[in-house]
């Protein structure tokens, strides 16, 4: 078999697949994996205990935004992750510590 018949067979599913890899490797998800701040677990902590320390029919506007939130990411279709969470908790108002470690 010559280079053009294995391209003919082959290539067009080769090709795709390699450059999907590429892309899936070099993604957000897979940088500075090892820069993120231990700090912020902690801050993750006190803010789940200060809304398990609400009752429920007083639940403040954050508190039920994190209880949609943690919902939606007990579905299989949902991607979520320490980086999410951390931008939810950030929309929200909370003031957290910097998610990754600074380089210097």
């Amino acid at each position: 078999m010559n280079f053009s018949q294995w391209f003919w067979k082959y290539g067009y599913l080769l090709i795709p697949l390699v450059l999907a890899l590429g892309w899936f490797i070099s993604s957000e998800k897979f940088q500075n994996l090892g820069d993120v701040n231990p700090a912020i677990f902690d801050f993750f902590a006190v803010v789940d205990q200060q809304c398990e320390n609400e009752t429920f029919d007083t639940r403040s506007a954050n508190c039920l935004e994190i209880e949609k939130f943690k919902a939606n990411c007990q579905r299989i279709s949902s991607d979520c992750d320490s980086r999410s969470y951390y931008d939810l908790l950030v929309k929200l108002g909370y003031q957290a510590p910097a998610y990754l470690l600074s380089s210097e």
